[in-house]
């Protein structure tokens, strides 16, 4: 009889864990500014600083880096994005609408290719003090793991 019981708690307890849903990533998550640690190694990829408000705006440095030099191309050497615009949250997706700028974030620019725009949505995964953008990336240099500022 206590092995009956003890068999049916189990079975309670497994199967209500099945019922338990993931909590949906929201804008307030993500309020706050989040900065991808800097790799070392690699022959070209990018760091990323990213300010979310509370009123759905965004903030983003991206500085560029390459160690091939091609003399044609007109983002040669570490070139530095400034982007600002709104963001939305779907689900575990991330949107962003936005446009280059300067340093100051006041003067409209465009990037080193001649953007004037940004538009960009993320799959990504919300780990409280790790946010992964591009989570569904074949590897891991394709991913931007984003770490709260403190």
């Amino acid at each position: 009889m206590k092995s009956c019981l003890l068999l049916a708690l189990i079975g309670i307890l497994a199967f209500s864990g099945c019922n338990k849903k993931d909590k949906d990533l929201t804008a307030k998550d993500i309020v706050g500014t989040w900065q991808e640690q800097e790799t070392s190694g690699s022959f070209a990829g990018a760091t990323c600083r990213f300010t979310f408000r509370s009123d759905d705006s965004f903030f983003a440095k991206v500085v560029a880096y390459t160690d091939v030099i091609d003399s044609s191309n007109p983002c040669v050497g570490n070139p530095v994005s400034y982007i600002k615009g709104s963001f939305s949250v779907a689900g575990n997706q991330i949107s962003f609408d936005g446009a280059y700028f300067d340093s100051t974030y006041l003067t409209p620019s465009s990037n080193c290719a001649g953007i004037t725009t940004y538009h960009a949505q993320y799959i990504s995964i919300y780990k409280g003090d790790e946010l992964i953008l591009n989570a569904n990336a074949p590897n891991e240099w394709g991913k931007i793991k984003l770490y709260r500022e403190r």
